[in-house]
């Protein structure tokens, strides 16, 4: 896109380092404050952070990312789940909560169909019939 982080006219970089006054609206201070205590070394340091990056392969931590929202291990989304999202439902302002959702497996469907329906009833027989035809069914 561009040779360097100056370049990208979208970007806040330019308020960060100094180059360029800072809107009201952005609150540089929780990102400075990683790179040093007074305003001119942290600018310098977040510079030279950036720059140090611009041309190397990293490793990001979003690449980890599950359902845009969790960052960890698999053990920790299964805790994390099991202990604060367990019976809640997906929410519109919550659309997150869909994708951890736990799904239905093709024999939990089936299960549930011959629950409701009866091992003896047509319906059943058809909605059946019409699973493994799907080729859905192992």
């Amino acid at each position: 896109m561009v040779d360097s982080p100056e370049g990208y006219a979208w970007s806040s970089y330019q308020f960060y380092i100094g180059k360029q006054k800072t809107p009201e609206w952005l609150n540089r201070d929780f990102v400075l404050s990683y790179f040093g205590k007074k305003i001119s070394t942290a600018q310098n340091e977040y510079q030279k952070f950036v720059t140090e990056l611009v041309h190397k392969r990293y490793d990001s931590p979003l690449d980890e990312v599950i359902s845009s929202t969790l960052l960890g291990s698999p053990d920790f989304i299964a805790f994390i789940k099991d202990k604060y999202l367990s019976g809640k439902e997906p929410a519109k302002d919550i659309p997150a909560l869909k994708q951890l959702a736990e799904k239905a497996t093709m024999q939990d469907i089936i299960d549930e169909v011959d629950f409701v329906f009866g091992k003896d009833s047509a319906l059943a027989k058809n909605v059946a019939m019409e699973e493994k035809g799907s080729g859905l069914h192992s």
